[in-house]
């Protein structure tokens, strides 16, 4: 008998139940069942009344516990006891269950599952587990001795929210993983491990800025009400997510629903060899089961170690290898180095493995990042998976064969008699039976149907993908028939064909929607929905609503691979059957028909205006990244259409701010390659920019100079926003490459260009100009940076000026025009209200400015300590140096040189991280100034090295803003008036002599300055 006590008290039996009424039955049955223990009457009576029963107490109790062996006996009907009496008091017979005690099993089970690799079975457990608490356990009473075990019932209901976000984020369901989790942190706050898992779940779907805001959450609360820091692994999980660009969600490690047959060698020679620093790879020819093997292991061996799985086979191209990988791993890749990023990666975890599935196609660029592992993070463990081995030093190759043993072309001796016994052990015969098992059927295996079974696996060569398909078959026929039935379609076959001889047989068992609808998979690439399998086909003549029975078709036959997992069931293919598909969709002369109408249906997940952000259609894509790619490879293709390469390189271009955000590196790579191959498409000078956009953000500002200064002459002969665009972003590279005067020059051609384009082109170009001219010193910069103002209070939007306003009032107050940059960041910080974001950091730290120069250095501290927390949470890195510094000076003001001293060196730290060299100079120039203050008391010795800092660090300042013809900001000219012995006359040198590395120099005097 089932005792229930969670929600309600109650006694189950099959399939009837009873719901136990009244407080005194409610609470002797829940003793009993919790106890676990013979009570004694007294105890029974202290849970019911306290230390106040009733004069009749021994009645009582007793008749409670008839009344319960009562209430047991009429519902079980079999006259089992449910309570027993004993010397000592009474207790519950052996054989019942009790839902507390299920619950924590279950718990423990969804555990094992997470831990195995299996989080959707983990995720049916823990779904009637999270909503577990402590007040489900008779709330309306409020007795002690409930106490522990209303604990315990809490403690499940926190372990199974947390589980339940750490499996959805396995199974792909990043949505349900932040909903879990932030109802988790919600419910119990200061319970890190619900943080941190928050933290990775919204990282995972791409949402960086909401998981540093997540842990600055988690800091405040531990703060406030523990007064501790994070821990070193929620810490841990933070600074990962420090590089996490998040393009969607994380690969995990892919599902089987079929077990694993006949490897068992295989799997033991692999664990064996898969040691910490290992270079492992599974060869063997197409179809042989590498994934489904090198899948096992990852799974077996994530418990005791950090595993990573990156898919490749959709890659197409070598040079984009590393993004992929990078992209899998969650790092940010985007404006930089992905190899580096994954090596750092790799080097700073203790154990990984990392698996490289399904490299054929791109060999070179996986040995070369296997390489670049090897020598930066050589504690990584590495498995890939190909048809031949990769060649790199070091590497172990484990071969995987047939299953059987008569897969080698070699039949049986026909005059022998086959034992069904025997056959039955041979592993590819295993595969056939469980397959056929798995789809509702049967395989008999006699003395009739043995000889044409063993057939069949001779046929198929032991290849498992080629089994597979002939399991498919005999669920519709007879092993004979199905022998049969080949030989007629397609004959003998070699034995390096064995899967597509039955790939053919099943497809040409197809109808005509059937056939179709799988020659169209042959130029996708990667996984994909119905919803976009129906746009695709909407042209087509096959009725849309048939879709799903004709993919339930195709999957039956094994000719198509489901993932039931998520809210939209996804379809993907064997690569051996994507080839196949190919080529008959090659052969019925419909491959250009089919890739436009692959471009249509991208194109028509992405807005009209190229111009808006990618948030909202971002998921839609990285779902189909992989039809991307083969889309745009086979625009590449040297005898592609013409219009199929003209239709790739607009859908690039409109892809740019995608790319931006998720992987610069490949966007990059297919804009140059898709330019070369449509010269004259006329989407060519807008792809031209996009490439341009991207090398400004990787930090190519060589390259990019070059890209967006020749979009002009795309341009010459019509008007367009991009080329203003273009012009705005080539007038902040050149600022950067310190070419300040070729900066003004391009940003007022900006401006004339923007002139047609409506307001947002006009307010671009105007705080542009104020931006580069306001560095200068140049008063004309507020004129520019008050007109972007007004341009959208007339006619942009909300957002727009919401957006403006810190930079304007910033511009305005390098200048010196105090009060004006006071109103506007007055307003900016009201129209921005509490949302951090990157406006906000800039209105606060112009805000600080502003305080300082009015005297009021309280308020200057108030404003500076929130726009340093809110920007290093963020992550406003260029910012940093800026605000601290500020917020340093404010420090002194107060006089607090020690705390000023920390916020100066933490400025210092930051400027040492940047690759532009200007946000250093007032980091610099500020920590001189507070060297000053810190000189007095100090021995000869130390007076002399922190004199000699402030000198290489003056240099260095000097050194920037003579190069860049950029000034102390007006506000701060008279604070360097008062300088250490010597700074002066450092200072008039202008730092021409001397290009002090500027790292060097902040490192340097950031020591001296926190050394007690």
């Amino acid at each position: 008998m089932d005792i229930e006590l969670i929600d309600r008290v109650a006694l189950v039996s099959g399939a009837r139940s009873r719901q136990i009424m009244g407080r005194r039955p409610q609470i002797v049955l829940a003793a009993l069942a919790l106890g676990g223990r013979t009570l004694s009457i007294t105890e029974l009576a202290d849970a019911l009344w306290g230390t106040d029963p009733p004069p009749t107490w021994p009645t009582a109790v007793r008749g409670v516990i008839r009344a319960l062996r009562r209430t047991a006996e009429t519902l079980s009907g079999d006259g089992r006891l449910l309570i027993s009496t004993a010397a000592t008091g009474y207790r519950l017979t052996q054989g019942h269950t009790l839902d507390v005690q299920r619950a924590s099993a279950d718990l423990e089970l969804a555990r094992e599952h997470l831990a195995g690799g299996r989080p959707h079975e983990a995720l049916t457990l823990l779904a009637a587990l999270r909503s577990v608490n402590g007040a489900q356990l008779l709330g309306q009473e409020d007795a002690e001795w409930l106490t522990p075990h209303r604990g315990g019932l809490d403690v499940i209901g926190i372990v199974a929210s947390i589980l339940t976000a750490e499996a959805a984020l396995d199974a792909g369901d990043t949505e349900l993983a932040v909903t879990t989790a932030r109802t988790a942190v919600a419910d119990h706050p200061l319970e890190e491990s619900a943080h941190r898992v928050l933290i990775r779940a919204l990282a995972a779907g791409g949402d960086r800025a909401g998981a540093v805001a997540a842990y600055g959450s988690c800091r405040r609360v531990l703060a406030d009400q523990l007064g501790v820091d994070p821990s070193p692994r929620t810490v841990e999980v933070y600074l990962q997510v420090l590089g996490d660009a998040g393009s969607g969600r994380q690969t995990s490690i892919p599902q089987f629903a079929s077990a694993l047959v006949g490897r068992a060698a295989e799997l033991d020679a692999l664990l064996a060899a898969l040691a910490p620093a290992a270079i492992v790879t599974l060869v063997g020819p197409r179809g042989i089961g590498k994934s489904r093997l090198a899948a096992e292991v990852a799974r077996r061996l994530r418990a005791q170690q950090e595993t990573a799985w990156s898919p490749l086979v959709d890659a197409g191209q070598d040079a984009l290898v590393a993004g992929s990988v990078a992209r899998d791993l969650g790092l940010v890749a985007a404006a930089g180095d992905p190899t580096a990023a994954i090596v750092q990666r790799a080097a700073t975890t203790d154990r990984i493995l990392l698996v490289l599935d399904g490299v054929d196609g791109v060999v070179d660029g996986a040995a070369a990042l296997v390489q670049a592992l090897r020598e930066g993070a050589p504690s990584a463990t590495l498995l890939t998976t190909c048809t031949r081995p990769l060649g790199v030093t070091g590497e172990v190759v484990i071969p995987v064969g047939p299953l059987s043993g008569a897969a080698d072309g070699e039949p049986h001796d026909r005059s022998q008699e086959v034992d069904p016994a025997v056959l039955q052990r041979d592993p590819a015969v295993e595969l056939l039976i469980d397959r056929t098992r798995s789809q509702g059927r049967a395989l008999r295996v006699d003395r009739t149907t043995a000889p044409a079974i063993r057939t069949l696996c001779e046929r198929a060569g032991g290849v498992p993908l080629a089994l597979e398909l002939a399991a498919a078959q005999l669920t519709l026929m007879a092993p004979g028939d199905l022998l049969d039935q080949l030989a007629e379609v397609a004959g003998d076959t070699d034995p390096s064909d064995r899967v597509r001889a039955f790939a053919r047989y099943s497809y040409s068992q197809l109808d005509g929607a059937e056939a179709e609808v799988f020659r169209l998979l042959g130029v996708l690439g990667g996984p994909i929905t119905l919803p976009f399998l129906r746009e695709l086909l909407q042209h087509s003549r096959i009725d849309r609503l048939r879709l799903p029975r004709l993919l339930r078709e195709l999957t039956d036959r094994t000719l198509v691979l489901l993932d039931a997992a998520g809210a939209h069931w996804s379809y993907d293919m064997d690569d051996d059957l994507r080839r196949l598909a190919a080529e008959l969709l090659a052969e019925n002369g419909d491959t250009t028909a089919a890739l436009l109408a692959v471009a249509d249906t991208l194109r028509a997940l992405l807005p009209d205006d190229p111009r808006l952000p990618p948030a909202p259609y971002s998921g839609a894509i990285g779902a189909v990244r992989g039809t991307v790619r083969a889309l745009f490879g086979a625009a590449l293709e040297p005898d592609a259409d013409p219009e199929i390469a003209s239709r790739a390189l607009d859908l690039a271009f409109r892809l740019h701010r995608w790319y931006a955000a998720t992987d610069v590196g490949e966007g990059r790579y297919w804009l140059e390659q898709l330019i070369d191959a449509a010269p004259d498409s006329p989407v060519r000078p807008e792809a031209a920019f996009a490439l341009g956009y991207l090398s400004y953000w990787a930090g190519d500002s060589e390259r990019a100079v070059d890209q967006l200064g020749a979009v002009a002459e795309l341009f010459s002969e019509r008007d367009s926003p991009y080329l203003a665009r273009a012009l705005i972003y080539l007038a902040g590279v050149l600022d950067d490459l310190d070419r300040g005067d070729e900066a003004v020059t391009v940003i007022r051609r900006a401006i004339d260009a923007a002139q047609p384009f409506g307001v947002d082109l006009q307010v671009a170009t105007s705080i542009g100009l104020g931006s580069i001219l306001g560095e200068r010193g140049e008063p004309e910069a507020a004129r520019h940076a008050v007109r972007a103002v007004e341009l959208c209070r007339a006619g942009g939007s909300p957002e727009q000026l919401a957006v403006t306003l810190p930079t304007a009032a910033n511009i305005c107050w390098q200048v010196g025009e105090i009060d004006t940059a006071a109103t506007l960041v007055d307003e900016g910080l009201t129209a921005l209200g509490g949302t951090r974001r990157i406006g906000r950091v800039i209105a606060l730290g112009t805000a600080t400015g502003v305080a300082l120069a009015r005297g009021d250095a309280a308020g200057a501290i108030a404003f500076g300590t929130v726009a340093d927390e809110e920007g290093t949470e963020i992550g406003v890195d260029r910012e940093l140096p800026h605000i601290r510094s500020l917020l340093a000076l404010a420090l002194l003001d107060a006089g607090d040189p020690d705390a000023a001293a920390q916020r100066s060196a933490a400025a210092l730290d930051a400027a040492a991280q940047l690759d532009n060299d200007f946000p250093a100079a007032v980091a610099l120039e500020v920590g001189a100034v507070v060297a000053g203050r810190l000189r007095a008391g100090q021995d000869p010795e130390s007076v002399e090295r922190l004199d000699s800092a402030v000198a290489g660090a003056l240099r260095t300042a000097a050194a920037i803003r003579h190069r860049g013809a950029r000034p102390v900001p007006a506000p701060l000219r008279a604070r360097f008036g008062a300088e250490p012995t010597g700074a002066a006359g450092i200072r008039a040198q202008h730092g021409v002599q001397s290009s002090h590395d500027r790292r060097a120099a902040c490192s340097t005097l950031a020591a001296l300055l926190v050394r007690p």
